[in-house]
Order: C-alpha cells, then structure tokens, then sequence
C-alpha cells in the first residue's frame, strides 16, 4: 500500500506514479439513535422574501429557504420558516420567534430577500413595501430589533444575511431620503463587547454572516436556482457537527470560486467558546480511529497508514450507517477502505463525500484517478477534482495543486514542449518558435501567461496546466494508465 498524505509534504508519490521522468522516493433522522446526540435547545427561523408587490420579485428565496430547512432541521433544530409576508405578518412573526427564543442555546436566523441600510441601520424589506409612504423606515422591518431581542433570551445568536442583493428600490430611496444616508448593500453590525471578568459558562455571544461584504452587492442568480451563498452554505451545512468558523470558511472560499471573486462572503463573530450546530459529549469513535489529523471536530486525528483497520472500519461502518449524510464520516470510511484494501469501494466512498463538498474526500479522490487506484486513471478527472478541494482551501491540495513543479515531465518529451508552445500560443504568447525542448523563448513565454493569469510561483505546476486547458493532452489515459 502506498503511503499516503503525510501533513505538510508535498504528494510526492502522485508524481511518481504520474510523471516517471521524476526521480522520486517512495444523520438527520438518526440523530436520535445516537447516544451522544446534541441535547442543546436549537431554534432557526428561515425568511425569505421573494413575491415584492412594488419591486422586482427575487426568484431565489424560495428556493434558498426550502434547501436550508432539512439543512438545519437534520441538525436538529426547530424551524420556524416565514416566507413572503407583508410587514404586519413579518413583525408578529419575527416577535414570536425571539419569544421562543428565551433559554435556548442556539438561535438562527437565516434571511434571503432584499435589504437596506438606512444612517448605518439594516433593515429587511418586507414584500409589500413600497416608496410612495412618507415615512419609508414604518415600511421596513429593523435587523436592530431582532438583534436586540434574541439578545436578551439566546445564549448564541447566529444571523446570516443572504440580503445584499441589487436593491430596485435604492434610487427612489436616495431621492426620498435626501441628506439620510442610504448606502449599497448592508452597513456593518456593531458586534457585541464581551466582558473579559466576566465570562459566562458555555458558548454565548454573536455570530453573523453576510453573503457578501459591507457596503457591496451580492448576486442573486445562481445554479439550480438557488443563490451562490445559500447553495454554498448548504454544503458547509452537511457537517454540522464541526466548528460553525470553519463551516462559513469554508462557505467563503465556495461563493469566492463560483463567482470569481464577485461576491466575497464575510462573517464576524464575537463569542466565548467555540460554536457547534451539533455537539457531541463524546466524539465519534470513527471520527478517533479515521478522521484527518486537519479537521474541525476536535479529535487529535489519524494518518493514512497508521489506521488501525480491526478496530476502525466496524467503527466507522457504524457512525456512517448513524450518520448517512455526513460527508466527512464518508471520508473517514473510505479512508478504512482503502487501508484495507478494498480500492474500488473507497473511491466509490469517496466520490460521494467528494460531491457532496468534503474538501480531503476531494483530494483524495483527485489522487485516486491520478494513480488508478480502485479507477480508471484519469489526469482530467483528478485534476479537477484536486481544483475543487484548492478553491476550498484544503492545504494539501493547494501543495499539489499550486506548488508541486511538473517541469521535468518535459525532459525528453518534445511531444510535451509542443502541446505547450501551442497552448501558449492560442494565450496570446507567441515569441517562440516551435522547438523540441523548453527554451529560454519558451520559458519566457511561460512566465508571461503566469503573471497574466495571477499565479504565484514561475514553476510548471497542475494549476498552469489546468488555466491552459491542456491536462487531458498532457497526461492522456493511455500514458497515463501505462505510467508513462
């Protein structure tokens, strides 16, 4: 079996198998099965606003609140979902949930629909708003009043805006409001002061989110009808029982990649302890025996080779059959696997933690099609796959990725150099003549396309290979398979 990651080394062996011209050496519902289920009280309230009486309506919200409910309901929480209300519903029903709200652990609010801010103050825009009253704040509904009650009952209050979007009514209020100031997008909120003396017991404090940063403009359309933040943040969600930081990271760097850097996510926190959606007393045992020594689920974590597979695969076979939708319990299970030898069933395992966005699943798998183990091999598919996990921000992906130097696949390969210097040259670099080895003329133009395309570094590397679009044609499955 061949080693596998080691933390902060490059994948040495990937190239080995791939490139021999390089020396190298060698769930939801069963939650209440679960003898450490979440015994916390966890209430969200999902809003979305779309149907606008008086303004362009938003397809999205309605799809946004209906993939983020099972989200969170599966977490365990008690939802309360409002959607298209005027603001004589919206006020009462908003009022109600902070109600509900006094003495639970967690209380979430997840908003899709337009926003403004008016002299600094967010407010959400309810669908029978309109311009034409003469006072426009009595239209709108105070993000301040909702914070300001969840205050006095929730230990931790978590708000995440998905309201940034293109405001129709921005110029009418600009006209309205004359010297009252009425930015785009949403102002910042001032985050809670925590007294240092006198810190409460257990995870208190505030959380919120926002689909894009202050003062910008987020985008409402997206794939599958759903905008880029609520359909990255329902990947994130499918493991809600790491910390709620590395969740919306990992939301960030999602949205960043889908939209190429147009909508940039933030979030702010201010907060006594680490945050959970679903908190265990005690950590699952796959998760002790398998998970990734880099994780989120405060266990010290296990590298590749030194699973101890008696002990970990029953173990992981049976929080994962607890557990069906957790991707990361996926991973650790195809991890056994593949230390077990059972090759085509982790990849299989692996896949499907891959597309459900588990970022070392993705990693993984990226390796599997580069080696063809327990796969047809596959540079594309690998490749893409080791893309993924870069944008998400996994740092052994990133190592591979963007680092590791390719260029001694070119030693003795003028079929290579070729493929290259016509890449190149459909980039728009054309100060090279064809040649049968990599020139100076050729490394010139290289170096060009690499600062064109912002990347760091000057080495031949899978990212340069990717942005040229000449992976398949570099590394074709019959090379491939035959390791070149």
């Amino acid at each position: 079996m061949k080693r596998r990651f080691q933390r902060l080394r490059p994948l040495h062996f990937v190239v080995c198998v791939v490139l021999a011209a390089v020396a190298c050496a060698r769930a939801p519902s069963a939650l209440a099965d679960d003898p450490y289920a979440d015994k916390r009280i966890k209430i969200a309230a999902v809003i979305s606003m779309g149907a606008y009486q008086h303004g362009s309506p938003l397809k999205n919200p309605p799809n946004d609140a209906a993939l983020l409910t099972p989200r969170l309901e599966a977490a365990g929480f008690a939802v309360s979902k409002m959607s298209d209300l005027p603001l004589a519903d919206l006020a009462p029903a908003v009022q109600a949930f902070i109600d509900k709200a006094k003495g639970a652990d967690i209380a979430l609010v997840y908003y899709a629909g337009h926003a403004v801010q008016i002299d600094g103050e967010n407010y959400m825009v309810p669908v029978d708003f309109t311009s034409s009253r003469p006072d426009i704040v009595a239209g709108l509904y105070a993000v301040k009043t909702l914070l300001e009650g969840l205050n006095k009952g929730a230990k931790a209050r978590v708000l995440l805006l998905d309201a940034c979007r293109d405001n129709p009514f921005q110029a009418q209020l600009k006209n309205l409001l004359g010297a009252r100031a009425s930015g785009e997008g949403l102002a910042a909120i001032q985050m809670p002061v925590i007294d240092g003396r006198t810190l409460p017991i257990g995870t208190n404090g505030l959380v919120v989110g926002y689909a894009t940063q202050p003062q910008k403009v987020a985008l409402d359309g997206g794939k599958g009808g759903n905008s880029p933040y609520a359909a990255a943040l329902a990947t994130a969600l499918a493991n809600p029982d790491e910390d709620f930081n590395s969740l919306l990271v990992h939301t960030t760097r999602s949205v960043i990649a889908e939209t190429k850097g147009r909508q940039q996510p933030e979030h702010r926190m201010a907060l006594t302890g680490p945050l959970y959606l679903v908190s265990r007393e005690t950590p699952l045992q796959c998760d002790v025996l398998a998970a990734e020594p880099d994780n989120d689920v405060s266990v010290a974590g296990v590298e590749f080779e030194e699973i101890d597979v008696a002990k970990a695969l029953p173990a992981c076979e049976a929080d994962s059959a607890k557990n069906p939708n957790s991707p990361r319990l996926m991973h650790n299970l195809a991890k056994t696997l593949e230390r077990s030898g059972k090759l085509s069933e982790a990849a299989a395992m692996y896949r499907k933690s891959a597309e459900r966005g588990y970022d070392w699943a993705q990693t993984y798998l990226a390796v599997a099609y580069m080696e063809g183990t327990g796969v047809e091999p596959d540079m594309k598919e690998g490749v893409q796959w080791l893309r993924r996990a870069f944008e998400q921000g996994n740092r052994q992906a990133l190592v591979t990725y963007t680092e590791l130097d390719l260029s001694r696949a070119f030693d003795n390969k003028p079929w290579r150099v070729r493929l290259l210097q016509k890449a190149l040259r459909e980039a728009g670099e054309t100060i090279m003549a064809d040649s049968d080895a990599m020139d100076d003329a050729t490394s010139t133009a290289l170096g060009n396309f690499i600062a064109a395309q912002d990347i760091e570094g000057k080495a031949i590397t899978f990212q340069v290979l990717d942005r040229l679009g000449i992976v398949e044609a570099m590394f074709p499955k019959r090379v491939v398979a035959k390791q070149e």
